[in-house]
């Protein structure tokens, strides 16, 4: 009776470590598939069209708001010494805006936001850590008042400080670090093509004083959806994303357009646009005669739209950015949410 007693025990327990065992395996597994797939393969670009069908999602544009384009193309060509590009997309129906948005313009600081997406790309796929160290390389460092992160002793920062300082401070040697984890310029404008930015490619380290980076509106505009999209990244780099671009100091176009188009006054320019119910994930760039801007605008209805603008001038002339705010207060009339009011 012994015997039977213990050999009972034994099977039974036996039974349940196999069970824990493929419990275990079984979660493994799960867990494994559900991360395969939703990560899309940056080196195949058979892979990434087959499994998030992104590039053809965002290109195919058939509701286009004519009145907003007519606006831009009159307003560029009333500035006759400036050549420029403009696109808006409405994420949430897919409406579309444009006036020359294929045209490649340097990109001056602008090509920020690409590199940033790739960058959120590679931390969701375990590529990359925010908390990864990264060493500052005197050969990528571009002067001192570029550098506005307190030093460490060992001069060794993290990729979160990085992105922060890339966008927040417009900080080129911070830029050239993130490039650097990117796997250099080459891969970067390889994985820019497999994600369907045509027309964006970085040549130069920057400050890229010979303008060989090079984006479209239509590619900013791209690069930002992607994200927007919940589908290329989770959401908790899509907040990142979003969070970094907040803290940008730029506000003096797109922002600042917005808020003429509103008629409010333009004094603390984002308090103003929150006040309005407006808040804007942008960064800007100016470069050599180059103004360029590009943004996710979050309406009152929590709608979103993101636009891009990009205008080429001869240095020392306001115009470019002049251009950009009056393009953007055209955007108003379309994007502002029809208010009801109840006066019973």
């Amino acid at each position: 009776m012994k015997k039977e007693v213990r050999t009972f025990f034994n099977i039974l327990i036996t039974g349940i470590g196999i069970g824990v065992i493929m419990g275990t395996s079984l979660k493994l597994y799960l867990t494994t598939t559900i991360k395969n797939n939703n990560s899309i393969d940056l080196t195949n670009k058979e892979n990434l069209i087959s499994r998030s069908n992104l590039i053809n999602k965002y290109n195919n544009y058939n509701k286009e708001i004519k009145e907003l384009s007519e606006k831009w193309n009159l307003l560029i060509r009333e500035e006759s010494s400036l050549e420029g590009g403009a696109f808006l997309l409405l994420i949430d129906n897919f409406k579309y805006a444009g006036a020359n948005e294929d045209n490649a313009y340097p990109a001056s600081s602008t090509i920020k936001i690409p590199l940033l997406v790739l960058a959120m790309k590679k931390i969701d796929n375990g590529e990359l850590s925010l908390n990864s160290p990264v060493k500052l390389e005197k050969d990528l460092v571009q002067g001192d008042d570029k550098w506005k992160i307190n030093r460490p002793a060992n001069n060794i920062y993290s990729i979160h400080q990085l992105l922060i300082e890339m966008i927040r401070g417009k900080n080129d040697t911070a830029t050239n670090l993130i490039v650097e984890k990117l796997g250099g310029r080459k891969s970067i404008n390889e994985k820019l093509k497999l994600i369907g930015l045509k027309n964006t490619e970085i040549n130069n380290l920057l400050p890229d004083v010979n303008l060989k980076n090079k984006t479209s509106a239509k590619d900013l505009v791209l690069a930002i959806s992607l994200v927007e999209s919940g589908d290329f990244i989770s959401s908790r780099s899509r907040d990142l994303f979003r969070e970094i671009l907040f803290k940008s100091s730029s506000n003096k176009l797109l922002p600042l357009g917005l808020l003429e188009g509103l008629s409010d006054k333009t004094e603390s320019i984002d308090s103003q646009l929150l006040f309005n119910g407006f808040r804007v994930y942008n960064h800007s760039g100016e470069i050599g005669g180059l103004a360029g801007d590009a943004g996710t605008i979050e309406m009152p209805d929590s709608k979103r739209a993101v636009a891009a603008f990009l205008v080429k001038g001869s240095i020392n002339n306001s115009s470019p950015q002049r251009l950009i705010r009056n393009m953007s207060a055209a955007i108003v009339e379309i994007i502002k949410p029809i208010r009801i009011l109840d006066f019973d």
